[in-house]
């Protein structure tokens, strides 16, 4: 039986696709939910998704994605 993926798409952010690729690299495979990270190029503007095929809601992986990068990102200053 094939597990079913859910993805959110994070459409509201324009991303350069530098960018994309070091949050892919960063957070593919990334906590609980183990993160499947993608990006889409369309004109230099990019469009970020992450999937989960862990049985959850778009909400708890939006949110988990976003305490994540925040996460990090307060351990990259505390640290600097």
């Amino acid at each position: 039986m094939m597990k079913k993926k859910t993805t959110v798409y994070f459409d509201d952010f324009v991303l350069q696709e530098n960018v994309c690729e070091a949050l892919k690299k960063k957070f593919d495979g990334y906590s609980y939910l183990e993160f499947e990270i993608g990006y889409s190029n369309f004109a230099g503007n990019c469009q970020l998704s992450v999937s989960s095929y862990k049985t959850t809601s778009k909400k708890a992986i939006e949110s988990m994605f976003i305490f994540c990068v925040l996460h990090f990102a307060a351990d990259c200053f505390r640290h600097a």
